[in-house]
């Protein structure tokens, strides 16, 4: 078969033309009026048809906005826009086209090839076969050089997989098998080496030879990259200088003045001179003069070069394809994805969440485990209870546990699991076209159905049913585990509702626990159907915890009959012990009330899954434009700032002599070795750039992480390592580099989004230059953001994946400015211009190089370095793939050195790329990947021939050596107190400003009071209102689980941002851990004290001060101790899935062994629960909130005989439940039992610094 026919068959080509357009963020008092910041000022262009344009420009220019707009995936929300855009004539649909975002979402149980085959088994339909499928899949594997990793699996951040690159590469193959006339890629490159990103464009330039159109933004092609594009659109800060044909660019130019000299990247040099350099005052007002002729030149030159569309209007408000004067779409119909029919789609999708599920190995145990334990445990708290009365209670409460508590940690996990991977993939798919909504939800339960949702309900049914002592009946079993099942699945289908409502994390757990709550109530445990006021009682017949509760109660207590203590059975008193009196008491006589209510959770189940089905389509993933803040003066002029003295002291050379690395990795019940560095020696000079080379899985990263004493082993993980790290003659440890070295790591997530740019390099130079007072270190920071050219976002805020900010390349240069804070001796920075336009790449490298002349040792990877750049490196370590050394020398001698093995740079070539070319394997074709291989092999063995390892035999320098020779320059800890007060005013402006946090600590509790008083308000003194109190004083317990919901709000983001200022030696573990306590303490204050006004005064308990005062201290001491555990298990678990269900199962031991809902525990199990809060605040707001001053009435049967009928005070009722006990000494355990919780977090945290902190390198490995 012809791969190549099955592959680009039926392309209809497709020309683009753009007319006037305009994007700016719309007004928020008016949506029709542009607002102040015009993001895209007027463009327009003519693309012909099956050619590649490339969108380039600084940071910031507006490239993806460009390639959004014309892709329609801008928010027309938010953003307003003018102009016209025509595709062949028509509108965007009456062409097949495509999208590959920035960001690659993709499942990371699945190979390469099976990501790619599930993507065309979605994107074809079925008029292809399946052969032609398979061959499309290889072809496309083959085109985006995947052969190497085929088989290997995408990973995450948890399991290792495919590189960066190659994830990128996979993304974008998805894409093409969907055989799209027109393609838009945003920033296809990011993340590739140089050869790479060459051949990926080569990949992209054959498409277009085959007919398609693509358009793409990108931010640093190379020189030979740049003339393979056929059309170029230069944009700076939202202008367009240019827009038209490559061959035209650069006599556009050179009319202009402006020639390309000719050993420069002319796409390095066009974004030079129309970007606005802002490192001071008059370079920026200089820029912006050149930049504003450079597009007043354009706007008349193009008007001359295009031709007005026909019934054109280019002053229309809206672009509007259909009806801005286009004549001519008529002529071209729209196009109709032909989507696979249904059942097909939801076939596939069963198989790949099968296939995803049963590979998700740790889940299912986590998920088998859960049930397991809360099985065993729940069994053990509700054991075989007797039957007098507090055993009848006893055994309501261990039902209703089977049916809520267990359905609310399956709620909890699936909204994390939704959130963290599975609905991003579906809001891909289905911007796609591949992915219905109904196809999605049907074909995931159905995956779910037998390898989770039946398994784990039979096996807590299992286990609970014959621990409680329930009747021994097997239609009375069997009807146990429905419920407990159709419960489970109501849980499972609530968590899509409440994701389809949020893809937020915070919102959709809010969302979901405030669900549960209502549930909880109504549901006819905690308060009596019949005392729920009557504006509020209609809720038990949507809530299906009701009829879930009534089923099993009604199943368990059909023919029952207790333990009556009288002699007369038949007396009034013995009713209490019948079944059919307990069943009446809790409202469940009514007819059929097991079959009935059963199909009714059914029923709500199904509903669910259709509510959240109209909310996805309603509601479409966006991202909104953050907002400026409005400060002061974002920057000094440069040249008034203070510059950075000369370093002092001796320079430090590097040397590596025989560097090993090898990882263990633990899969299953065998080991697996893999080599990543193998023989390391290179030397590291100061004064100069020291560079990294290497193409994608060289091992460059591996290298810097581990001599930067960055390289940790984990549980399944276990790095080896081997050699000798020199600091000039003196032998040290990865620990002691670690000390005098500052790191700029790959990633830049852990910056905080709710700061501004200035807000965050204050805070860290607040942090790092104690030493110098607050104005100079404000003109420290305004040099570094003048230097890093951030003076146009300095007050913008960072931004987050849900919240657009400031763009990648400038959260970059954030995180660098953060080290160069440090004034470091020794500097390592992973991948520094990886995601930079050339120009800001340019600039950080000369900031680098300056650094370097004043006596530093500066040492980066970066992987495609620009001719200019590659000529201000010193020494250069040439890495191939599998880490072994190709070059290590002066930059000077390289080409000398591979011209000598035949290899000689070609004329107007960068060298190097050129040099990346000759040790990259090209994975295009068997004979090419055999020659390149080859080739590699050939180098490798040349320079081995060449180099000489050394043997080091003194002996490792001790700590006092070190800090004798180099003292003047290990990093100090920030002393305690400033870093305190630091710490505290960074997250609290963190947390002021997110209102996710603000609602978690504030709403949560607020809200669960809210829906007490509600369904309680106000309490009886009747024979039911003993059950409503002691359920309103156990759903205080309920707010264990706020305490949860706050931590994982605000506490996830601050960790990750602690432990890089750790990683400095910034400050110590104790001002972090303070400052968050610190700033708990209040919000948690204020919530406790809402929330306690609902409980009390509201509800109907005491109304008196000091049951207020003691229901807002309990409140705040649960809450804080909620906190505390879930502190502990974010600090445990970087997942924060699996630390939700950890401490979920926590907290929910924790509810029901408070002393309410199980009146007769085991010994043991009591002397657990000294230990828990909930013990005592069960025991303070019971003997508080049953005072001897209340009375009971009897049962309404009872006073029916004997109108005066009273069953005692509130202290009588306490001692029938055996709750009566002194409690005035709780209040001073609570404290105690609150700051043992806290100082176990804070333990726990600080092993696993403790962890991090520790050196692989101190040990030879054979």
């Amino acid at each position: 078969m012809d791969a190549e026919k099955v592959l680009f068959k039926e392309i209809l080509p497709v020309n683009v033309q753009v007319r006037g357009l305009t994007v700016a963020p719309k007004s928020s008092k008016k949506k029709k009026d542009i607002g102040d910041r015009v993001i895209l000022h007027e463009t327009s262009f003519d693309l012909p048809q099956g050619k590649l344009m490339a969108i380039i420009g600084g940071s910031g220019s507006g490239k993806t906005t460009m390639l959004n707009v014309l892709a329609q995936r801008s928010n027309a929300g938010s953003l307003h826009q003018t102009g016209v855009l025509r595709y062949g004539g028509g509108s965007l649909d009456t062409v097949r086209h495509a999208y590959v975002i920035q960001q690659d979402i993709l499942s990371p149980m699945l190979t390469t090839r099976e990501t790619l085959q599930f993507a065309i088994e979605l994107r074809l339909p079925d008029s292809h076969s399946k052969e032609e499928r398979l061959a499309l899949v290889e072809e496309v594997i083959l085109e985006l050089g995947l052969k190497d990793c085929a088989d290997t699996m995408v990973g995450d951040s948890t399991h290792k997989g495919l590189s960066g690159g190659e994830k990128r590469r996979l993304s974008i193959g998805i894409q093409i098998l969907s055989n799209p006339s027109l393609l838009f890629l945003d920033e296809p490159t990011t993340g590739l080496d140089a050869y790479s990103a060459f051949l990926l464009i080569m990949s992209l330039k054959k498409l277009t030879e085959r007919g398609r159109t693509i358009i793409i933004s990108i931010h640093q092609p190379r020189s030979d990259i740049f003339f393979l594009f056929d059309y170029l659109c230069i944009l700076s800060r939202g202008q367009t200088v240019y827009a038209g044909s490559i061959q035209n660019v650069l006599p556009y130019f050179a009319s202009l003045g402006y020639t390309v000299p000719e050993d420069v990247n002319p796409s390095d040099f066009l974004i030079d001179i129309t970007a606005v350099d802002a490192r001071s005052t008059a370079s920026e007002k200089k820029g912006l003069e050149r930049l504003q002729m450079f597009a007043a030149h354009w706007r008349r030159y193009s008007q001359t070069m295009l031709q007005p569309l026909e019934g054109g209007n280019t002053d229309s408000d809206e672009c509007d394809d259909d009806n801005n004067g286009n004549n001519n779409a008529h002529t071209r119909p729209t196009v109709i994805r032909q989507r696979i029919p249904l059942l097909r789609e939801i076939f596939i999708l069963y198989k790949r969440t099968m296939l995803l599920t049963t590979r998700d190995t740790a889940t299912l145990a986590a998920l088998f485990s859960e049930s397991i334990v809360m099985g065993i445990i729940c069994g053990w708290v509700y054991y075989q209870p007797a039957g007098d009365l507090a055993g009848i209670r006893t055994i309501s409460a261990a039902i209703y546990s089977s049916c809520a508590l267990q359905g609310y940690l399956m709620l909890l996990f699936e909204v994390y699991r939704l959130c963290s991977t599975d609905i991003k993939i579906f809001d891909r798919e289905r911007a796609d076209h591949c992915v219905s909504i109904a196809g999605f939800l049907i074909s995931r339960r159905m995956a779910k159905l037998f390898t989770e949702d039946v398994p784990i309900s039979f096996l807590f049914a299992v286990i609970t049913y014959f621990m409680y002592g329930l009747q021994s009946s097997a239609s009375k079993f069997f009807i146990y585990w429905t419920g407990i099942f159709l419960s489970h699945l109501a849980s499972m289908t609530g968590a899509v509702f409440a994701v389809a409502i949020s893809r937020k994390y915070a919102q959709a757990s809010l969302v979901s626990n405030m669900n549960y709550t209502l549930q909880s109530f109504a549901c006819g445990f905690f308060v009596n159907t019949q005392s729920i006021p009557v504006y509020t009682r209609w809720t038990k017949y949507i809530a299906y915890l009701w009829y879930a509760f009534g089923a099993m109660m009604v199943n368990q207590f059909s023919g029952y009959s207790g333990d009556c203590p009288y002699q007369d059975q038949d007396s009034t008193q013995c009713q209490m012990y019948q079944g059919e009196y307990i069943i009446a008491s809790y409202n469940f006589d009514l007819p059929h009330w097991i079959v009935i209510p059963l199909f009714v959770v059914l029923a709500w189940s199904i509903l669910f899954y259709v509510a959240a089905a109209l909310l996805l389509k309603l509601n479409p993933v966006d991202v909104s434009l953050t907002k400026q803040l409005k400060q002061g003066s974002a920057s000094r002029e440069l040249e008034e700032i203070e510059q950075t003295k000369t370093d002092s002291g001796e320079p430090i050379d590097i040397t590596l002599n025989n560097i090993y690395l090898s990882v263990t990795l633990r899969k299953k019940f065998t080991k697996m070795e893999k080599v990543i560095l193998h023989g390391i020696n290179a030397t590291f000079k100061s004064g100069r750039i020291n560079a990294i080379l290497g193409p994608s899985g060289s091992g460059k990263s591996s290298l810097l992480n581990l001599i930067a004493g960055r390289t940790l082993s984990g549980l399944l993980n276990r790095y080896s390592s081997s050699g000798d790290i020199m600091f000039n003659e003196l032998k040290v440890s990865t620990d002691m580099m670690n000390s005098l070295c500052s790191y700029v790591s790959q990633e830049d997530d852990h910056l905080l989004a709710s700061l501004s740019v200035r807000e965050t390099l204050v805070m860290a130079a607040d942090l790092r230059l104690r030493h110098l007072d607050r104005q100079q270190r404000s003109g420290v920071v305004d040099g570094i953001i003048a230097k890093l050219g951030l003076r146009g976002c300095a007050n913008t805020l960072i931004g987050s994946e849900f919240k657009k900010g400031i763009s990648g390349g400038e959260k970059r240069r954030v995180a660098i400015g953060i080290q160069l804070l440090n004034n470091p001796k020794v500097l390592f920075l992973d991948e520094p211009t990886s995601g930079l336009d050339s120009f800001t790449a340019s600039t950080i490298l000369e900031i680098l190089n300056n650094l370097a002349s004043e006596g530093k040792t500066i040492i980066i990877t970066i992987h495609q370095p620009r001719l200019d750049l590659f000529n201000k490196f010193g020494e250069i370590l040439l890495l191939a793939k599998g880490g072994s050394v190709a070059y290590n020398g002066p930059q000077s001698t390289i080409m000398d050195y591979f011209q000598s093995l035949g290899y000689p740079c070609p004329r107007l070539t960068n060298c190097a790329d050129h040099i990346l070319d000759l040790i990259s394997v090209n994975n295009q074709s068997m004979e090419q990947e055999l020659d390149s291989k080859s080739r590699i092999n050939s180098l490798l063995k040349a320079w081995e021939q060449r180099s000489t390892s050394h043997s080091y035999t003194a002996p490792m320098t001790s700590n006092e050596q070190f800090k004798h020779r180099f003292g003047e320059f290990i990093r100090q800890p920030c002393a305690f107190v400033p870093a305190l007060i630091s710490c505290f005013h960074q997250q609290l402006l963190t947390t002021v400003r997110n209102t996710d946090i603000l609602m978690a600590k504030i709403m949560n509790p607020m809200g669960v009071g809210i829906v007490v008083a509600l369904w309680m308000a106000p309490l009886k003194d009747s024979y039911e209102g003993i059950q409503d109190r002691l359920g309103c004083i156990q759903q205080v317990t309920a707010l264990y689980f706020c305490g949860m919901l706050n931590n994982l709000a605000a506490y996830p983001q601050q960790r990750n941002y602690f432990y890089h200022e750790h990683a400095d030696r910034v400050h110590g573990i104790l001002p972090f851990f303070l400052a968050y306590t610190l700033l708990e303490i209040p919000m948690d204050a204020l919530g406790a004290m809402i929330a306690a006004a609902f409980f009390g005064p509201i509800t109907g308990l005491p109304r008196t001060a000091e049951m207020y005062f003691a229901l807002a201290y309990c409140i705040f001491i649960i809450i804080f101790c909620g906190e505390s555990l879930g502190i502990a298990t974010n600090t445990l678990f970087d997942d924060a899935g699996f630390a939700v269900n950890s401490v979920s199962i926590l907290l929910s031991i924790g509810t029901f062994m408070g002393g309410i809902m199980s009146l007769d525990m085991d010994s043991v199990l009591k002397g657990i629960n000294y230990i828990s809060p909930l013990k005592y605040t069960t025991m303070i707001l019971v003997n508080m909130g049953f005072p001897s001053s209340v009375e009971f009435r009897c049962p309404d049967e009872q006073l029916i005989n004997d109108p005066n009928c009273i069953i005692g005070n509130g202290t009588y009722v306490l001692q029938e439940y055996g709750l009566l006990a002194s409690y005035t000494y709780a209040f001073g355990v609570l404290v105690a039992v609150a700051l043992v919780y806290r100082f176990i977090a804070y333990v726990l945290l600080r092993l696993k610094l403790l962890k991090i902190s520790l050196g692989v390198f101190n040990k030879k490995h054979a």
